[in-house]
């Protein structure tokens, strides 16, 4: 009778860890999904996604599984678009954003940047592109008044031979569960050392 309640319990709290550890895979297929096949046409109709689930977020999976290995950045760049540069991503002090200038057919000109570094330089990037929008949960009584999201950035590095070598998503931790093991391989923080 003792045995049979040991192991009874003992089957039932490995099935509850086998249940909690399925649950962030859950999540981001929830979040992301259902992913899509990659489309040049919808990529570049979505320039400035927003949303949790946009048209680029759906589409990474296929992306970075059948779409971007063995591409060089001339060919990401065809099938992208063209990638900010470490120049127009430079950043901003606080006195830049106090200069506001029109230019001479009335519409304002863009702030100056001034300021040290690029936005996103701890990551290594070479080619960078928005992708969406990721929801944070806050659990404040003042969350609708304060911002709740974030635009992800889909960071992308280049071999030596200008081949696409890894990925990685600026704004959420989810990416790795929905691509998969195979779309993990190539999923790095920073770039590897060569």
């Amino acid at each position: 009778m003792k045995t049979a309640f040991i192991v009874g319990t003992v089957l039932a709290l490995t099935a509850l860890i086998c249940a909690l550890l399925t649950i962030p895979r859950r999540l981001a297929i929830d979040k992301y999904g259902p992913q899509t096949k990659f489309s040049h046409q919808d990529w570049m109709s979505d320039s400035l996604p927003t949303g949790v689930s946009s048209t680029r977020q759906k589409m990474i999976r296929d992306l970075i599984l059948y779409v971007l290995p063995g591409k060089t950045r001339s060919d990401v760049e065809e099938l992208l678009g063209k990638s900010a540069t470490h120049v127009s991503m430079r950043r901003y002090t606080q006195g830049d954003l106090l200069v506001r200038e029109r230019s001479t057919d009335g519409s304002w000109k863009p702030f100056p940047r001034t300021g040290t570094g690029y936005y996103y330089e701890e990551l290594d990037w070479d080619s960078i592109y928005p992708i969406g929008t990721e929801q944070r949960n806050l659990s404040s009584e003042y969350a609708e008044l304060l911002p709740n999201s974030h635009l992800e950035m889909l960071i992308i590095r280049y071999d030596t031979n200008q081949v696409f070598a890894s990925w990685y998503v600026a704004g959420s931790k989810l990416w790795p569960q929905v691509v998969g093991r195979e779309g993990r391989r190539t999923f790095h923080r920073q770039r590897s050392k060569r």
